[in-house]
């Protein structure tokens, strides 16, 4: 039923037009009168119902509200796994150039501290480690060997069969050496055909066992008949033990040490080759 304010106002139209009503059922009713202005008793009632347009429908606003959801969604995941996508790429980028930055990095360690043919220390990374070591030496008080070696009758070898042969030799040797000494004894290539090896927290006996044994393998890698010539290979070695527990001994400057190991050599080489002069500061 329409509030009163919404009735039509009465006339001598017969018809009436209702363009506003909301969806919803109405009851009609009609009275008349006649030309002697006498009114019906009873009114005629038409009842009649108005359906909703289908975007008025609770059930088209409902469809509305979960597409409108649904799409959100499928937004909300496609960008979420654009975002896992572009995250996982990234982070494969980030971790290949990581890895090819440790890669690289390594690279430059080995050859800032390695010597290109024999693949052990170099002198300049040496005589870093060669001081680390003393000093760390004296603090704990422990015994350290220092040991020169010299491969007797290279430059004969030089001389006979050319560099690139010699180059042959001394790559050879650098593998024979770092095979025969322990993890953390520390070798290098000290220039041309000389080697050192330092020795940590080591007992002399040890040392000089592993030497002498390192020395009969040189002699038998390397022989060279050339006509009457006969060049083989053989070692001079020259080493200091040092014991940081005597007092006197930690005053000792590293270049004191360093001459005293090149001394025992020059000794060796002095003797006729193919010898090992130990010297003890214990």
């Amino acid at each position: 039923m329409l509030p009163q304010e919404d009735w039509s106002t009465p006339s001598f139209e017969r018809k009436v037009t209702y363009s506003n009503l909301k969806p919803g059922k109405y009851s009609f009713e009609i009275k008349s009168r006649n030309a002697s202005g006498i009114w019906n008793d009873l009114p005629i009632k038409i009842d009649l119902e108005k359906l909703p347009y289908v975007y008025e429908r609770l059930s088209f606003k409902i469809f509305i509200l979960g597409l409108f959801l649904f799409l959100f969604y499928f937004y909300f995941r496609f960008r979420t796994n654009q975002i896992k996508k572009s995250k996982e790429r990234l982070e494969r980028i980030v971790e290949d150039k990581t890895r090819e930055l440790q890669e690289r990095i390594k690279e430059l360690y080995v050859t800032s501290t390695t010597d290109y043919l024999t693949k052990v220390f170099n002198r300049g990374y040496f005589e870093k480690l060669l001081k680390e070591e003393v000093q760390r030496a004296k603090r704990e008080e422990s015994i350290i060997g220092l040991a020169i070696l010299d491969i007797d009758n290279f430059k004969d070898l030089n001389d006979a069969l050319g560099h690139t042969h010699g180059d042959l030799v001394l790559t050879e040797f650098g593998k024979i050496l770092k095979k025969s000494f322990r993890s953390t004894d520390i070798i290098a290539r000290y220039g041309g055909d000389e080697f050192v090896i330092l020795f940590l927290s080591t007992e002399p006996e040890g040392c000089i066992s592993r030497l002498k044994k390192l020395m009969e393998e040189a002699k038998g890698f390397s022989k060279y008949n050339l006509g009457e010539k006969k060049i083989q290979i053989s070692l001079s070695v020259g080493i200091l033990f040092i014991s940081f527990k005597e007092e006197k001994n930690k005053v000792l400057e590293l270049e004191y040490i360093r001459r005293f190991a090149d001394k025992a050599l020059y000794e060796a080489k002095r003797r006729g080759k193919d010898s090992i002069v130990v010297y003890n500061f214990l």
